[in-house]
Protein backbone atom coordinates (compact mmCIF):
# COMPACT_ATOMS: atom_id res chain seq x y z
CA UNK A 1 0.00 0.00 0.00
CA UNK A 2 2.02 2.97 -1.24
CA UNK A 3 -0.42 5.34 -0.41
CA UNK A 4 0.24 4.65 3.33
CA UNK A 5 3.80 5.87 3.10
CA UNK A 6 2.36 9.38 1.11
CA UNK A 7 -0.41 9.98 3.83
CA UNK A 8 1.69 9.34 6.37
CA UNK A 9 4.47 12.19 4.46
CA UNK A 10 1.34 14.67 4.07
CA UNK A 11 -0.24 14.96 7.60
CA UNK A 12 -0.27 18.55 10.06
CA UNK A 13 3.38 17.84 11.06
CA UNK A 14 5.03 18.74 6.93
CA UNK A 15 2.77 22.16 7.21
CA UNK A 16 5.76 23.38 9.37
CA UNK A 17 8.63 21.73 6.64
CA UNK A 18 10.01 23.66 3.81
CA UNK A 19 8.06 24.77 0.80
CA UNK A 20 8.80 23.42 -3.27
CA UNK A 21 7.63 24.81 -6.76
CA UNK A 22 5.01 27.22 -5.47
CA UNK A 23 6.90 30.57 -6.76
CA UNK A 24 3.79 33.03 -5.85
CA UNK A 25 0.35 32.28 -4.41
CA UNK A 26 -2.28 32.47 -6.81
CA UNK A 27 -5.47 34.54 -6.38
CA UNK A 28 -8.59 33.48 -4.63
CA UNK A 29 -10.55 33.39 -7.50
CA UNK A 30 -9.68 32.41 -11.20
CA UNK A 31 -11.80 34.17 -14.22
CA UNK A 32 -11.41 33.82 -17.89
CA UNK A 33 -12.04 37.65 -18.17
CA UNK A 34 -11.11 37.68 -22.48
CA UNK A 35 -14.44 35.12 -22.46
CA UNK A 36 -18.18 35.38 -22.69
CA UNK A 37 -19.85 35.50 -19.16
CA UNK A 38 -23.65 34.55 -18.57
CA UNK A 39 -25.15 35.47 -15.09
CA UNK A 40 -27.27 32.48 -13.46
CA UNK A 41 -30.42 33.44 -11.61
CA UNK A 42 -30.48 33.06 -8.18
CA UNK A 43 -30.77 29.88 -6.12
CA UNK A 44 -33.84 28.24 -5.40
CA UNK A 45 -33.88 26.45 -1.94
CA UNK A 46 -35.84 23.34 -2.20
CA UNK A 47 -38.51 23.60 1.16
CA UNK A 48 -38.83 19.70 1.72
CA UNK A 49 -37.39 18.94 5.23
CA UNK A 50 -33.54 17.84 5.64
CA UNK A 51 -34.41 14.30 7.18
CA UNK A 52 -36.88 13.73 3.40
CA UNK A 53 -34.02 14.98 1.28
CA UNK A 54 -31.12 12.51 3.09
CA UNK A 55 -33.68 9.60 2.35
CA UNK A 56 -33.87 10.81 -1.05
CA UNK A 57 -30.33 11.05 -1.83
CA UNK A 58 -28.93 7.93 -4.08
CA UNK A 59 -26.55 7.53 -7.00
CA UNK A 60 -28.15 7.44 -10.25
CA UNK A 61 -26.22 6.90 -13.28
CA UNK A 62 -28.96 5.85 -15.73
CA UNK A 63 -30.46 9.23 -17.29
CA UNK A 64 -32.79 9.88 -19.82
CA UNK A 65 -31.18 10.50 -23.14
CA UNK A 66 -33.58 13.74 -24.04
CA UNK A 67 -34.44 14.94 -21.01
CA UNK A 68 -33.20 18.80 -19.56
CA UNK A 69 -31.64 20.03 -16.81
CA UNK A 70 -33.56 23.80 -15.77
CA UNK A 71 -30.65 26.53 -15.94
CA UNK A 72 -32.26 27.29 -12.33
CA UNK A 73 -31.51 23.91 -10.87
CA UNK A 74 -28.03 23.98 -12.21
CA UNK A 75 -27.82 27.63 -10.65
CA UNK A 76 -29.20 26.35 -6.96
CA UNK A 77 -26.34 23.47 -7.34
CA UNK A 78 -23.79 25.31 -8.68
CA UNK A 79 -24.18 28.28 -5.62
CA UNK A 80 -24.89 25.60 -3.07
CA UNK A 81 -21.88 23.46 -3.61
CA UNK A 82 -19.61 26.07 -4.86
CA UNK A 83 -20.86 29.59 -4.45
CA UNK A 84 -20.29 32.46 -1.75
CA UNK A 85 -22.16 32.07 1.30
CA UNK A 86 -23.24 36.01 1.52
CA UNK A 87 -24.36 36.24 5.04
CA UNK A 88 -21.50 35.26 6.45
CA UNK A 89 -18.96 36.90 4.36
CA UNK A 90 -21.34 40.19 5.67
CA UNK A 91 -20.37 39.45 9.19
CA UNK A 92 -18.67 42.43 10.41
CA UNK A 93 -17.00 39.82 13.28
CA UNK A 94 -15.46 37.63 10.55
CA UNK A 95 -12.15 38.87 10.03
CA UNK A 96 -9.57 36.63 7.55
CA UNK A 97 -6.50 36.11 9.22
CA UNK A 98 -2.93 36.73 7.18
CA UNK A 99 -0.11 34.97 7.60
CA UNK A 100 3.67 35.70 6.51
CA UNK A 101 5.38 32.82 5.29
CA UNK A 102 8.68 33.06 3.54
CA UNK A 103 8.50 36.31 1.11
CA UNK A 104 4.44 35.97 1.22
CA UNK A 105 1.67 37.37 3.30
CA UNK A 106 -0.69 34.59 3.05
CA UNK A 107 -4.43 35.97 3.70
CA UNK A 108 -7.72 34.11 3.11
CA UNK A 109 -10.25 35.16 1.04
CA UNK A 110 -12.61 37.02 2.64
CA UNK A 111 -15.75 34.87 0.70
CA UNK A 112 -16.65 32.07 2.26
CA UNK A 113 -18.88 29.07 1.32
CA UNK A 114 -21.54 27.28 2.18
CA UNK A 115 -18.81 23.95 2.77
CA UNK A 116 -15.68 23.97 5.02
CA UNK A 117 -12.44 24.41 3.86
CA UNK A 118 -8.57 24.09 5.58
CA UNK A 119 -7.76 27.75 6.45
CA UNK A 120 -10.85 29.40 4.50
CA UNK A 121 -8.59 28.86 1.14
CA UNK A 122 -10.92 27.34 -1.00
CA UNK A 123 -8.57 26.02 -3.57
CA UNK A 124 -11.49 24.44 -5.31
CA UNK A 125 -12.29 25.36 -9.10
CA UNK A 126 -16.11 24.16 -10.81
CA UNK A 127 -16.32 23.29 -14.63
CA UNK A 128 -19.62 22.74 -16.12
CA UNK A 129 -19.84 20.47 -19.09
CA UNK A 130 -23.77 21.52 -20.43
CA UNK A 131 -25.43 18.74 -23.17
CA UNK A 132 -29.10 19.37 -21.66
CA UNK A 133 -29.26 22.65 -19.93
CA UNK A 134 -32.45 25.31 -20.45
CA UNK A 135 -30.57 28.51 -21.78
CA UNK A 136 -27.38 27.42 -21.97
CA UNK A 137 -25.45 26.44 -25.41
CA UNK A 138 -23.92 22.90 -25.43
CA UNK A 139 -19.88 23.66 -23.85
CA UNK A 140 -18.13 24.01 -21.33
CA UNK A 141 -18.27 26.62 -18.77
CA UNK A 142 -16.08 27.63 -15.52
CA UNK A 143 -18.05 28.95 -12.42
CA UNK A 144 -17.12 32.13 -11.37
CA UNK A 145 -18.57 32.14 -7.60
CA UNK A 146 -17.74 36.32 -7.10
CA UNK A 147 -20.81 37.33 -8.99
CA UNK A 148 -22.69 33.82 -9.18
CA UNK A 149 -22.16 33.69 -13.07
CA UNK A 150 -20.72 30.75 -15.59
CA UNK A 151 -17.86 32.14 -18.11
CA UNK A 152 -17.59 29.65 -21.79
CA UNK A 153 -14.64 28.21 -22.20
CA UNK A 154 -14.27 28.08 -26.11
CA UNK A 155 -11.71 25.32 -26.51
CA UNK A 156 -13.14 23.30 -24.22
CA UNK A 157 -14.73 19.97 -25.70
CA UNK A 158 -17.43 19.08 -23.70
CA UNK A 159 -17.44 15.11 -24.65
CA UNK A 160 -13.89 14.63 -22.90
CA UNK A 161 -16.23 15.03 -19.69
CA UNK A 162 -18.09 11.51 -20.66
CA UNK A 163 -15.02 9.97 -22.41
CA UNK A 164 -12.32 10.55 -19.26
CA UNK A 165 -14.60 8.52 -17.44
CA UNK A 166 -16.75 6.28 -19.58
CA UNK A 167 -14.02 2.92 -19.19
CA UNK A 168 -14.77 3.11 -15.91
CA UNK A 169 -17.69 4.60 -14.78
CA UNK A 170 -20.87 3.69 -17.18
CA UNK A 171 -23.09 6.38 -17.03
CA UNK A 172 -25.34 7.32 -19.38
CA UNK A 173 -27.07 10.18 -20.68
CA UNK A 174 -26.07 12.65 -18.06
CA UNK A 175 -27.40 16.50 -19.14
CA UNK A 176 -24.26 18.17 -17.16
CA UNK A 177 -21.46 17.28 -15.85
CA UNK A 178 -19.65 19.37 -13.12
CA UNK A 179 -15.61 19.21 -12.23
CA UNK A 180 -14.12 19.82 -9.82
CA UNK A 181 -9.99 20.65 -9.43
CA UNK A 182 -8.20 22.13 -6.97
CA UNK A 183 -5.15 24.72 -8.03
CA UNK A 184 -2.51 23.74 -5.11
CA UNK A 185 -0.88 26.87 -4.63
CA UNK A 186 -3.50 28.21 -2.63
CA UNK A 187 -3.26 26.45 0.71
CA UNK A 188 0.32 24.55 -0.12
CA UNK A 189 2.10 27.61 1.10
CA UNK A 190 0.37 27.64 4.21
CA UNK A 191 0.36 23.49 5.10
CA UNK A 192 2.79 22.14 2.71
CA UNK A 193 2.16 18.06 1.55
CA UNK A 194 -0.99 18.56 4.03
CA UNK A 195 -3.12 20.55 1.46
CA UNK A 196 -3.40 17.42 -0.68
CA UNK A 197 -5.51 15.65 2.07
CA UNK A 198 -7.59 19.12 2.70
CA UNK A 199 -8.49 19.38 -1.01
CA UNK A 200 -9.48 16.25 -1.13
CA UNK A 201 -11.96 16.31 2.24
CA UNK A 202 -13.35 19.62 0.74
CA UNK A 203 -14.32 18.40 -2.42
CA UNK A 204 -16.29 15.72 -0.43
CA UNK A 205 -18.02 18.22 1.37
CA UNK A 206 -19.01 20.43 -1.52
CA UNK A 207 -19.51 17.26 -3.45
CA UNK A 208 -22.15 16.08 -0.78
CA UNK A 209 -24.02 19.54 -0.75
CA UNK A 210 -24.63 19.60 -4.25
CA UNK A 211 -25.31 15.52 -3.94
CA UNK A 212 -28.68 16.91 -1.32
CA UNK A 213 -29.37 19.70 -3.11
CA UNK A 214 -30.00 17.40 -6.31
CA UNK A 215 -32.01 15.23 -4.23
CA UNK A 216 -34.38 18.41 -3.08
CA UNK A 217 -34.87 19.09 -6.75
CA UNK A 218 -35.29 16.08 -7.84
CA UNK A 219 -32.54 15.39 -10.40
CA UNK A 220 -30.49 12.47 -10.34
CA UNK A 221 -27.16 12.73 -9.32
CA UNK A 222 -23.90 10.31 -9.70
CA UNK A 223 -20.16 11.13 -8.58
CA UNK A 224 -17.50 9.50 -9.67
CA UNK A 225 -13.67 9.86 -9.02
CA UNK A 226 -12.30 7.41 -11.71
CA UNK A 227 -11.63 8.85 -14.73
CA UNK A 228 -8.74 9.64 -16.93
CA UNK A 229 -7.02 12.86 -15.42
CA UNK A 230 -4.88 13.85 -18.24
CA UNK A 231 -7.68 13.90 -20.83
CA UNK A 232 -9.46 16.72 -18.59
CA UNK A 233 -6.20 18.70 -17.94
CA UNK A 234 -5.51 19.14 -21.43
CA UNK A 235 -8.95 19.84 -22.74
CA UNK A 236 -9.36 22.45 -20.22
CA UNK A 237 -5.47 23.49 -21.00
CA UNK A 238 -4.72 23.10 -17.18
CA UNK A 239 -2.31 20.21 -17.69
CA UNK A 240 0.98 22.92 -17.17
CA UNK A 241 -0.52 24.71 -14.23
CA UNK A 242 -0.52 23.73 -11.01
CA UNK A 243 -4.12 22.44 -11.15
CA UNK A 244 -5.93 19.27 -11.36
CA UNK A 245 -8.95 17.26 -11.50
CA UNK A 246 -10.30 15.53 -8.57
CA UNK A 247 -14.01 14.72 -9.12
CA UNK A 248 -16.98 14.45 -11.42
CA UNK A 249 -20.80 14.87 -10.35
CA UNK A 250 -23.22 13.65 -13.24
CA UNK A 251 -26.41 15.75 -13.19
CA UNK A 252 -29.68 14.35 -15.25
CA UNK A 253 -33.53 13.42 -15.04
Amino acid sequence: MKFRQFHKISGIRSAAEGRNSIEYPPPPFKEYLRFPRIALPGPCIPEEPLSTVFAKRESKRIMSEHAVIGNADIATILHGGAGINAERARDPARKPASETIGQFTVTAPSAPRFHPSGGSFYPLEYYLAAFRVESLDVGVYHYAPRDHSLEKIPFALPRVFIDACKEYVPVTHPAAVLLMTSMWGRNYLKYGEFAYRLSLLEAGHSGQDMLLLAAGLGVKAYVAAAFDDAMLAETLDIAKDDEDPLYLVFLGH
